[in-house]
This record gives C-alpha cells, structure tokens and sequence, in this order.
C-alpha cells in the first residue's frame, strides 16, 4: 500500500478548495500613462531642496561664484536649471530653467516628478 503524499490531499472533497477570489463586476486594472511633460517653468523660484524632493540628485552639477548649473537627463531631453543666491547665506533658487531635446528636430519631453534616472544608472 502506497502512502498519501505530505504535500497533495487528492482525497479532500471539492467544497475544502478555496474559492476563486471574486472580482468586482465593471472594474477594469488601470492602465498605464504616458508621463506628462514637465513644464520648465514651474521650477522657477524654487530652492535647492525642493527641486531635490521633486526631481531627485542632478546629473550634473557646475559650481559658480554665486551660481549653480544643474542638468537633469532623460531618455530624450536634458533639464537644465540655472540656481542664484539673493545674498550670502541665501538658499540657491532656480532663476531660469530650459528643456533641451536629445534627439535633433524634436521637442524634448521630459518626465515629471522622479523620471530622471539616477546617476550613473
């Protein structure tokens, strides 16, 4: 006589199998979105630390006397923020900001909020 396997129980009655899970009747999953494009604009006058919390570390950073450069870059634009101290001790505040395209002709688009890649990776 065989033994019963530890792992399959083929002699449990139909009703100890656990029900299919139910689904909501017109529920449909949420289809993913095209990224809308960030809008340059918005960044100006904001600091340091919120253009961080927004787009994450810069690319790119060039330290000026009184400036930074930060450049930002995705799959088909470069983010370029221009930063200025109003005084010494000032936060550094985003004075201008342009979007550049990667690709020659084309618009660039750039992603909002974290949809540029990190670094080196």
């Amino acid at each position: 006589m065989s033994e019963p396997s530890p792992f399959i129980n083929d002699t449990a009655p139909v009703s100890a199998v656990a029900p299919a899970p139910e689904t909501s009747a017109g529920l449909t999953p949420a289809q993913p979105r095209e990224a809308e494009p960030i809008d340059p604009s918005s960044l100006v006058g904001l600091d340091a630390d919120a253009i961080r919390q927004t787009l994450g570390r810069p690319g790119f950073v060039r330290k000026e006397s009184g400036a930074r450069v930060w450049q930002y870059f995705a799959l088909d634009c470069i983010l370029d923020l221009f930063l200025y101290q109003d005084g010494a001790g000032e936060p550094f505040r985003t004075a201008y900001a342009e979007l550049r395209s990667r690709l020659p002709g084309e618009p660039g688009r750039c992603p909002r909020e974290g949809g540029f890649p990190a670094p080196g990776g």
